[in-house]
């Protein structure tokens, strides 16, 4: 348990490194880039003499300057890391400096003591590998494996010129075998990068998806809650609208009438209440369901807020006899067989129902004929809405909504909607698939 638990820390902290060092990329380039001018120094600059000191001086803090821009300019300091000792060779040359001496400042060591002078070439192998894992790590492998190729070339080419014939094939085996290395890991961490990059734009986009999908489905409720106010007011409105003045112009010539439809426009009223009630109890639902704090009183409690169903296709007929009532003419036909119980589908029937006699009471009151008729097949229900024209006074405005809302609701059951002027005066026929029935490649009108 105990290796386990020690296994988990230690991994904690190598993700914190890595965590670190890319959230604080100069620091670690400064870091590294120090790290290899203390062990390059530490090599043995100090036994040489003050000539060839400066000039190894000079070219360790070149290359280390160099170093912490390593990740701006991968390929050109990887160049510098392999010509800038051929350089610095030909420069103590030319001052008159032992260059072999200056060998061990550029190489490894063996065995705790400086190799031979004739030995080891001159190539800057610490610098070299840090430069090799930069080009993996920064560059994609289009141009990273062709450099690393040339590298080994030219590391090959300057160990036969410089180094000893006879030691050529283990150096080179030496130097190729660690550029291969740094190369890789470099690599391996790019690789890495660009998976947790991956990872982090795909939560990105799902996340900005879950968001659309979020909005999406906010618009939505409120197109229905629009709709579903929509047709509670406005039919509610224009009924109560009818009443009142049928009972301002029967109450002088016939109290009696005026009496009555006082109490049916009260009734409306209370109707319309509830529905508006039954309305905000829907949309409020999810309140029941959350946790209350004890002691707390449940607003939806207090609100006593009506759960019965939303109204239905079985309550097409209390709302033809409310229209009767109002004083219009309407006449319901029925054929087919009995519709699933399927409360949406219902409720899509009488909402369209509604809107068709509420744009009838609007717009042509005086109609003398206002047909209902709904006609249900086997796949299809039919709903038709016709009558005569009115004499064209006291029109009442609407939001021209309605006609919007009624095809909404039958694209639900992939049905539609025509409303258009006939010989006689205005129909509204809609078309509903009854759920469950498979699609037909003919249109369903």
């Amino acid at each position: 348990m105990s290796d386990v638990l020690g296994g988990a820390t230690s991994t904690a902290r190598a993700g914190s490194l890595r965590l670190f060092m890319r959230q604080h990329p100069w620091f670690t380039d400064i870091t590294i880039a120090l790290v290899y001018l203390i062990v390059s120094v530490g090599l043995g600059v100090w036994h040489l003499n003050a000539g060839a000191r400066l000039a190894v001086l000079a070219y360790l803090s070149t290359m280390t300057i160099a170093l912490v821009f390593r990740r701006c300019y991968p390929l050109i300091i990887l160049a510098a890391a392999i010509l800038l000792p051929v350089g610095l060779f030909f420069f103590l040359t030319l001052i008159g400096a032992d260059p072999e001496a200056s060998r061990m400042v550029l190489q490894l060591q063996f065995e705790g003591r400086p190799a031979a002078h004739a030995v080891l070439p001159f190539v800057d192998l610490l610098a070299l590998s840090i430069a090799a894992f930069t080009v993996g790590s920064e560059h994609p492998l289009r141009i990273s494996l062709p450099t690393i190729g040339l590298t080994l070339v030219f590391t090959a080419v300057i160990t036969l010129v410089w180094g000893q014939r006879k030691f050529f094939v283990l150096w080179v085996v030496i130097i190729w075998l660690v550029l291969l290395i740094a190369y890789l890991i470099g690599s391996n961490v790019r690789s890495s990068r660009l998976r947790m990059l991956e990872l982090e734009n795909r939560a990105r986009q799902l996340t900005l998806e879950h968001e659309q999908r979020e909005q999406l489905a906010v618009s939505q409720e409120r197109n229905r809650i629009a709709r579903e106010m929509h047709d509670v007011v406005s039919h509610s409105l224009s009924v109560m609208v009818t009443l009142a003045e049928g009972a301002a112009v029967a109450l002088d010539r016939n109290p009696d009438i005026a009496k009555q439809a006082v109490t049916e426009l009260a009734q409306v009223g209370r109707d319309s209440l509830q529905d508006a009630r039954r309305l905000v109890g829907v949309l409020r639902a999810d309140a029941t369901t959350s946790p209350h704090l004890p002691g707390q009183p449940s607003s939806i409690a207090e609100d006593d807020v009506p759960r019965e169903p939303q109204p239905g296709e079985h309550d097409v007929r209390r709302l033809i006899e409310s229209y009767r009532r109002a004083g219009m003419p309407v006449t319901l036909h029925e054929s087919g067989p009995e519709l699933p119980p399927d409360p949406s589908f219902h409720l899509a029937i009488y909402r369209i129902v509604q809107e068709s006699l509420t744009n009838v009471l609007r717009y042509a009151r005086a109609s003398k004929r206002i047909d209902v008729t709904l006609s249900r097949s086997g796949r299809d229900t039919v709903i038709t809405i016709e009558n005569d024209a009115g004499d064209g006074q006291q029109v009442m405005p609407g939001s021209g909504k309605g006609v919007i809302g009624m095809r909404e609701r039958a694209a639900v059951y992939d049905g539609t909607v025509h409303a258009g002027p006939t010989t006689t005066g205005w129909q509204v026929r809609a078309t509903l698939r009854v759920p469950g029935q498979p699609h037909a490649w003919s249109s369903p009108v």
